[in-house]
């Protein structure tokens, strides 16, 4: 288990509030950094990497592009290549392990690399027993990988920090399945959690204080990161009968800012990372608009907010 002192180190620049992103091209990083972004978080799709050449320069060069734009990376490896069920759960997670230490040997530069996506939701995926077995015995399922993942990637790039999948299961289960992690003792530097609204800040606190409250039963000082949160314009749009956009863009800002307003008062998270950069929908949680013509105004409360810790930590 990693100490306080690694935790103080990542809560000293939880600031700004990072991005995922789909896209690692050109125009991307320079959104990225307009912004003023300075960790993001992009997806390496494991079955795309197996079959697509093409698919594999595109990424590394990506990951290039980042890096030489002075931003941190974290690298979320999820979508198992067909015949990675269940009942292959030890051959899936020796060979995830070999792939994802493979690729961070291949790739120093980026800082952190999240095993998996949503493990403890249903139906995400099948490798940790999802419709098989209870859910604490998924997390001892997924500890298990933990356990052949944890040494192959510290061997490959020592500096790298491994991160647990972010949780995104009902809020009643967090709980359940990360005591099946605890309990297979499975090796990590960093947990996360994912929140979506509405509200975005009521679901952060609920999740987090969850997570909080395992971690410090257990004595727990490693850092929790959210690596996911946002709130859709179609969302807003059905459950909140906000049908103009521009309030729609207003109500998205404000989502943004409530929560990282609050979590600056209770340090529940020692980073935060909005979704997303861009998705191509027009309902969708974009804080780029498709095409990624416009940028939105909840990309200006970005931009205005992480010029502002950038300059109060000088």
């Amino acid at each position: 288990m990693r100490g306080a002192g690694l935790a103080l180190a990542l809560a000293l620049v939880q600031d700004p509030v990072g991005l995922t992103t789909h896209e690692t091209d050109a125009r991307a990083v320079a959104l990225l950094r307009a912004a003023g972004v300075r960790h993001a978080r992009t997806t390496l799709y494991w079955d795309r990497w197996a079959a697509e050449p093409a698919y594999r320069a595109a990424f590394a060069a990506g990951v290039r592009r980042v890096d030489s734009a002075g931003i941190a990376l974290t690298v979320v490896v999820h979508a198992a290549p067909p015949g990675s069920g269940y009942d292959a759960r030890a051959r899936v997670y020796r060979a995830f392990a070999e792939f994802v230490a493979a690729r961070a040997g291949e790739l120093p530069q980026v800082d952190h690399w999240q095993l998996w996506n949503e493990q403890d939701a249903p139906g995400w995926t099948e490798a940790f027993g999802a419709g098989r077995v209870p859910l604490r015995q998924q997390g001892r399922h997924y500890a298990e990988m933990l356990r052949e993942a944890y040494p192959r990637i510290k061997r490959a790039s020592p500096r790298a920090l491994v991160v647990v999948g972010g949780l995104a299961g009902p809020d009643d289960s967090l709980a359940v399945f990360l005591r099946g992690v605890y309990d297979g003792a499975g090796p990590f530097d960093v947990l996360a959690v994912h929140a979506y609204g509405p509200p975005v800040v009521t679901a952060a606190r609920a999740r987090g204080d969850r997570v909080r409250a395992e971690m410090r039963a257990r004595g727990d000082a490693r850092p929790l990161w959210l690596t996911e949160f946002g709130i859709a314009a179609g969302t807003m749009r059905h459950l909140w009968r906000i049908s103009a956009r521009d309030r729609q863009e207003a109500r998205r800002a404000a989502e943004w800012r409530d929560l990282a307003e609050w979590n600056d008062r209770t340090r529940t998270f020692d980073r935060l990372v909005g979704y997303v950069l861009h998705d191509g929908e027009a309902d969708g949680y974009g804080v780029v608009a498709p095409g990624r013509a416009a940028t939105r105004p909840v990309f200006a409360w970005l931009r205005e907010r992480n010029a502002a810790r950038r300059s109060s930590q000088r």
